[in-house]
């Protein structure tokens, strides 16, 4: 009896032992800090084959698109830290740096971190938050541990601004293609003043020196432009009519317009002359380039009308010629019917003589 006691003791007491056991040890492992020997870690032994796989494609495409490194570490607890500071305490020991982030999962506690330094380029704290709480929470909650990595990767991967940086290139664009219609617009306004100044300008007698010193410089200097222009042009077309008129009516009929044509090229010459001398390198004062600029527009105005009027008379001799043969045939018609005319008259003046004769 005794002995059947003593094993009875022995048993009860080997019992609540092992049972005591069992309730003491706890239901997993702690994991404290430690270094990561890789991008992605599962102590926690959460990750199928395929899970890894999708996980590690993310973190090689993230470090290929942006240069970010991303680890990725399972574990069941924290070993009784909070997640910020067991985080923390593995980014050191891992010796991660100032382009690595971190998501630490402790899959049994049901807690985690999410580490992403300030210096990772192109990553906002908004986006950071945004990121946690939409796609790496929402994974994490469902159990889907592969898909949190895979969202934490695939949100680091867009920029923290791309529909930032959309909007701010569309308001540059805007601002862009404003500015470019302003100076479009600025520089057709100012294109049209400065015509309806010059077309001002060109009613201005351009022999009168008073007048055109109220034009202002820059519109004097298109007009002097514009007037050699036409000076030049009126010069080669007067020189070509002017050979056809010598032909025509000879050196001596045509001097006036051959004087005139000398005159208009000489003035054409000076005008040229003038006029490189204002766009050599040679800066002058406003005071003298106006004057220069009147010099040649008043040169150039005065050819011009000694070549209009020459031009004229030349015209109208040319219409003489031309016309002289039907001007003939109207004076020939004339003097027969004024001949016509006379002839009854004539013919009774002797009569009229011998009556009176008679009566004396």
């Amino acid at each position: 009896m005794r002995i059947a006691r003593l094993l009875g003791v022995v048993l009860t007491i080997v019992t609540v032992g092992l049972a005591g056991g069992m309730l003491l040890a706890p239901p997993t492992a702690a994991q404290p800090p430690f270094r990561l020997p890789g991008y992605v870690t599962d102590n926690a032994g959460v990750l199928t084959g395929s899970d890894r796989a999708e996980v590690t494609s993310a973190i090689n495409e993230l470090y290929a698109d942006r240069h970010i490194r991303l680890w990725v570490v399972y574990v069941d607890n924290f070993s009784g830290q909070s997640a910020m500071n067991w985080g923390q305490s593995t980014f050191r020991s891992s010796e991660l740096g100032s382009y690595d982030a971190l998501l630490a999962v402790a899959t049994v506690a049901r807690s985690y971190v999410f580490l992403v330094p300030s210096t990772v380029p192109d990553v906002s704290a908004g986006q950071v938050e945004d990121l946690r709480r939409n796609q790496i929470e929402p994974a994490l909650r469902s159990g889907d541990w592969g898909g949190a990595a895979v969202a934490a990767a695939n949100g680091l991967n867009k920029s923290p601004s791309s529909s930032g940086k959309v909007i701010l290139l569309v308001a540059l664009g805007v601002i862009v293609v404003a500015v470019v219609i302003l100076l479009v617009v600025m520089r057709y306004r100012a294109r049209r003043r400065r015509a309806d100044a010059l077309a001002a300008a060109r009613r201005v007698d351009p022999t009168d020196q008073r007048a055109l010193a109220a034009v202002p410089l820059d519109i004097l200097d298109d007009l002097s432009r514009s007037m050699v222009v036409a000076v030049d042009n009126a010069v080669r077309t007067s020189s070509n009519e002017l050979a056809l008129a010598i032909d025509e009516f000879g050196q001596e009929r045509t001097a006036p317009f051959t004087r005139a044509v000398d005159n208009a090229k000489a003035a054409l010459a000076q005008a040229f002359s003038v006029r490189q001398q204002l766009d050599d390198s040679a800066p002058e004062t406003p005071a003298q380039r106006r004057e220069l600029l009147t010099r040649v527009i008043v040169s150039a105005a005065t050819a011009d009308r000694e070549l209009e009027a020459q031009t004229e008379a030349f015209e109208q001799l040319r219409d003489l010629v031309i016309n002289a043969p039907s001007r003939l045939d109207m004076l020939t018609q004339q003097y027969v019917e004024l001949t016509t005319r006379m002839a009854p008259a004539s013919s009774g003046w002797p009569t009229c003589t011998t009556n009176s004769a008679t009566r004396r």
